[in-house]
């Protein structure tokens, strides 16, 4: 061969230097384009998210010419994948791919973000094959280069495989310098550089759910009217050590945030992020905090998977065996007949329900309260079986928000919940009465079911047994009003026995007394006699003055 013939190749060959070849090997770049010196040639782009958000060749670059900036606003929940095919045949062993990222300060506050990498694979016949993924729930320093990276073992039988790089942001202002995106077969001698900071996103062996916890608390300026006090203390303490989030801290999402002895008290067990409520979803308006809150956990959920609770859930206990399903969700009401609750929500990423019920918001109207909270996701899941594992209605919103339910929980001495996972405390229904109000010394007279709980919580014992009717045993006469037979049989207290032949059981009523004590005249002038007519002839005859009625 002539000389400068050989001489014009290895030219050619140098120039080209970051296109993959066949096979690969140690040290051999296996991206093309990894710089972004020409924009995304190589790359291919899309979104799960109803944006992909903003992205742009960026002057500033680690190295090279030129880097790719990313971006997402507070107007709406964005997600971008930017993922390359590798040529065949896949190499075979380890695989190391890296990404150098920056932060650029957009204000105070830290954003909602992920920063990732990922390796997927499928075989011969288009099956997907198990690959690797390591996601960060926070954003790099803005002052220097930070790496993300990670090491993937190329399963058997891979012909496929695609290098990504995740970048997603929810209703936050937040931008991104992403520069030398790299993979390369790994061996020994491969440096094992850590990422700027830990897999949050990670799950457990046999679980599904990763251990993250997010709460949302404080869209409006004035709280809602319902400040942070020692009852959201108490509730971020339980759950915390109850769901034992990543790092020991639960993700706090807030436009406006709080203040005062108790939240300065919390802020250890919280990662604070910092977001705008969202007020439209797909061109539809939410005109109500409550609303804005419904859409911004599904969101939270699907972008970052974990556990998402309201912060008026008292949790009891640990919730290890609910990690194992792609998403629960907990009926509220007798076999789900309010709905399915959202109050409480355990998800992996991208849980199927999750999309199909995120999608439906096209169609978003708020004529019902919680038709998109709790209807909506009852419907699909008797659309979509097997996407949602559904728990009784017991394990967490028992007692119910009903008159009697309230009382039961803040007016009597002990629980009806022999076997129960958490409470739903009814916050917006006590919160002027009795929550506002709760102080240390209140719950030292541990006077109520409630106190109890609380107190538990409060002395680091979490010992629940003095709240409880233990299993087995009948509640005391002060803490319990007179149901049916099959109602008694589901809170596991016995019932009574039936009559010979086994006709239905008759509960005898009370006295001519009003079982549930002095609320009973107010919720008589409330109009609850004829509202809610089976509880209040069952616990406030006098009041109601049905004392002659039909005792079954």
């Amino acid at each position: 061969m002539p000389p400068r013939l050989t001489w014009l190749i290895a030219c050619a060959l140098a120039s080209v230097g970051s296109v993959p070849t066949s096979g690969g090997g140690p040290g051999l770049e296996l991206l093309d384009n990894g710089g972004f010196e020409d924009g995304l040639r190589g790359w291919q782009h899309h979104c799960h998210s109803p944006s992909c958000g903003a992205f742009e060749a960026a002057s500033q670059a680690r190295s090279g010419r030129s880097g790719l900036s990313l971006s997402g606003g507070t107007d709406a929940w964005t997600s971008l994948e930017l993922s390359q095919a590798l040529q065949t045949p896949v190499p075979r062993g380890q695989l190391s791919l890296r990404a150098w990222v920056q932060a650029v300060d957009k204000g105070p506050g830290l954003p909602a973000v992920q920063v990732g990498v990922q390796l997927k694979f499928e075989d011969s016949s288009g099956a997907a094959l198990e690959g690797c993924r390591r996601a960060i729930n926070e954003m790099p320093a803005a002052s220097q280069w930070s790496l993300v990276a990670m090491r993937c073992q190329v399963p058997e039988g891979a012909t496929r495989a695609w290098a990504v790089f995740e970048w997603a942001c929810v209703r936050s202002e937040a931008m991104l310098l992403v520069d030398d995106v790299s993979l390369q077969q790994a061996t020994a001698e491969t440096p094992d550089e850590p990422s700027y900071a830990a897999d949050t996103s990670a799950t457990l062996p046999g679980e599904k759910v990763p251990r993250t916890l997010h709460l949302i608390f404080g869209l409006s300026h004035d709280f809602g009217g319902k400040p942070f006090g020692l009852i959201h203390h108490l509730v971020i303490k339980a759950a915390v050590r109850s769901l034992r989030p990543a790092g020991g801290r639960a993700y706090f999402y807030h436009t406006h945030e709080p203040s005062g002895p108790w939240w300065e008290a919390s802020r250890p067990m919280l990662a604070l992020r910092r977001v705008k409520n969202p007020t439209t979803i797909f061109g539809k308006q939410l005109k109500r905090f409550a609303h804005q809150a419904d859409v911004l956990r599904l969101e939270l959920l699907q972008q970052f998977g974990g556990a998402y609770m309201d912060m008026d859930i008292v949790l009891l206990r640990p919730l290890d065996e609910l990690h194992a399903h792609e998403l629960t969700l907990a009926h509220e009401g007798v076999d789900g007949t309010i709905g399915l609750g959202n109050a409480l929500m355990l998800a992996q990423r991208n849980a199927s329900l999750l999309s199909a019920w995120y999608g439906h918001y096209r169609g978003f109207s708020d004529a019902v309260w919680n038709g998109f909270s709790l209807r909506l996701p009852f419907k699909l899941a008797q659309e979509m079986p097997g996407a949602v594992h559904t728990v009784d209605y017991t394990q967490f919103y028992w007692p119910p928000w009903t008159p009697w339910g309230i009382s039961q929980l803040y007016r009597t001495p002990t629980c009806i919940m022999p076997q129960q996972s958490g409470v739903h405390l009814w916050e917006t229904k006590v919160w002027k009465s009795l929550l506002s109000k709760l102080t240390p010394e209140q719950l030292h007279e541990r006077g109520s079911c409630f106190l109890r709980l609380a107190a538990a919580i409060m002395d680091d014992s979490y010992d629940f047994s003095a709240a409880r009717v233990p299993p087995g045993e009948f509640a005391h006469r002060n803490d319990s009003v007179v149901f049916s037979s099959s109602l008694l049989s589901r809170l596991l207290v016995p019932a009574p026995p039936a009559p010979p032949g086994g006709a239905s059981v008759a509960i005898q009523l009370p006295e001519c007394t009003d079982a549930a004590g002095e609320p009973c005249a107010g919720w008589a002038q409330g109009g609850e006699c004829t509202k809610n007519a089976g509880f209040m002839v069952a616990s406030c005859r006098k009041s109601c003055g049905k004392c002659d009625a039909d005792p079954r």
